[in-house]
C-alpha cells in the first residue's frame, strides 16, 4: 500500500503548510514520522479484496489515522496514561506542553471527520464514526480505562473491546460501505471485534515487563490464558477472511499477527 504512504505524507504536509508556524511544528510533530498505519492498512486491504477503487478510499484511511493519532496524543497526557514517550521520542505534551498536546489531538479529531464530511455517502460514514468512537464505543473506553480496577462499571474486557477495537470495526466497516447487508456487516464486525482483542492482547504481551499499573490483561490472566485467548481471537478472524475469501486481507492479518505471541 505504498500508494497512501505518498498520499499520508503530500496531503498532510499541504495541510499543515497552510497553518501558522508554530501549529505547521505542532502537528508535523505528531504525525511524521508515521506509525504503522495498521488501521489504514486493513481498510485498503480489504476494499482490495472487494475490487474497490483503492485510491477513493485514501481520505477514509487518512481519517482512521488522524483518529486514532488524536487518541495517542491525549492517552499519554498526564491527567491520562501519563506517558512521556510514544515511539521512542518525547510525547507530544513533553516535546511541546499539555495545553497544546491537547489542542493538537481535538485538532486532529476535527481533521478526522473533516476528510469524512468530503467522501461519498458522507452520511452514514459520519454516523458510523459517531456510533462507534463515541461516548457508547472508544471515548467510553478511554473513561473506564482510567478508573482503578475496584471503581469500574465494566468488565476488563469490555474496556478493551470499547477502548481499542471500535476504531478497529470502523475501519472494517466502512469497507463495505454504502453496500451493506445484514450478513456482511455482522462479519464485518465480529472480524473487527477479534482484530482488536489480538491487537490488545499482543500490545499487553510486549508491554508486560513495563506494567506495573494500570489495565493490563497479564496481570489478571496467567500468559496461558492469554496465549489461548490471542491464538482463538486470531483464528476467528482469519477464518472470516477465508470464508469471504478475502486473500490479500488474510495475507495481510496473518502476517501482522503471528500464530502465537512471542
Amino acid at each position: 500500500m505504498h500508494g497512501f504512504d505518498d498520499y499520508y505524507q503530500c496531503t498532510l504536509e499541504q495541510y499543515f503548510s497552510k497553518l501558522p508556524n508554530q501549529l505547521n511544528e505542532l502537528l508535523s510533530y505528531a504525525c511524521f514520522p508515521a506509525g504503522k498505519k495498521f488501521r489504514a492498512n486493513l481498510l485498503l486491504h480489504l476494499c482490495s479484496d472487494l475490487q474497490k477503487e483503492l485510491q477513493d478510499f485514501y481520505p477514509l484511511a487518512l481519517s482512521l489515522e488522524m483518529h486514532h493519532l488524536y487518541t495517542l496524543i491525549h492517552d499519554d497526557l498526564p491527567s491520562m496514561d501519563d506517558d512521556d514517550y510514544r515511539r521512542g521520542r518525547p510525547s507530544l505534551h513533553k516535546k511541546f506542553d499539555e495545553a497544546s498536546a491537547i489542542l493538537a489531538g481535538d485538532g486532529l479529531l476535527n481533521y478526522s471527520y473533516q476528510l469524512l464530511a468530503e467522501m461519498p455517502h458522507a452520511g452514514q460514514l459520519l454516523k458510523l464514526y459517531s456510533r462507534l468512537l463515541g461516548l457508547n464505543g472508544l471515548i467510553a473506553g478511554q473513561f473506564y480505562d482510567l478508573k482503578p480496577a475496584g471503581q469500574r462499571e465494566i468488565s476488563l474486557q469490555q474496556i478493551h473491546d470499547l477502548k481499542t477495537a471500535r476504531l478497529i470495526q470502523v475501519a472494517c466497516l466502512a469497507a463495505i460501505y454504502p453496500n451493506l447487508s445484514l450478513s456482511h456487516f455482522k462479519d464485518l464486525y465480529s472480524l473487527g471485534l477479534s482484530l482488536g482483542r489480538c491487537f490488545q492482547l499482543n500490545d499487553d504481551w510486549q508491554d508486560r515487563q513495563q506494567v506495573t499499573e494500570g489495565l493490563n490483561m497479564i496481570r489478571e490472566f496467567s500468559e496461558e490464558q492469554v496465549q489461548a485467548n490471542y491464538q482463538h481471537e486470531r483464528q476467528k478472524a482469519l477464518r472470516i477472511l477465508a470464508n469471504h475469501q478475502y486473500q490479500q486481507s488474510y495475507k495481510f492479518l496473518s502476517q501482522y499477527f503471528p500464530a502465537s505471541l512471542g
